[in-house]
């Protein structure tokens, strides 16, 4: 995880991935609040991910959660499913 220095759980964070030492890049392409690795095993990491509400306090995320694999298919990182476009509305453009 590459997360803000003194952040809060509200602060925006990346997922990195290594294979072999090497690196082979971000989760996703733009950084999330709320993102957490919730397990790993073999060759799949799980990443949780929430959002906010627009009624939520930056405390407490009521939107999710969605949990997405990443799977190590013997060259590159392959995301399971893309992220919930309930997640993305809730940053507004990008």
């Amino acid at each position: 995880m590459a997360e803000t220095p003194g952040g809060t759980a509200s602060s925006p964070s990346h997922v990195l991935f290594f294979h072999d030492d090497t690196y082979l890049g971000t989760a996703t392409s733009d950084s999330y609040s709320y993102t957490r690795v919730v397990g790993a095993g073999g060759s799949t990491v799980s990443v949780q991910y929430r959002w906010l509400a627009p009624e939520d306090a930056n405390c407490c995320p009521s939107g999710g959660p969605a949990v997405i694999d990443y799977t190590w298919d013997g060259s590159q990182v392959v995301m399971g499913q893309p992220l919930p476009q309930e997640m993305l509305d809730s940053y507004g453009p990008r």
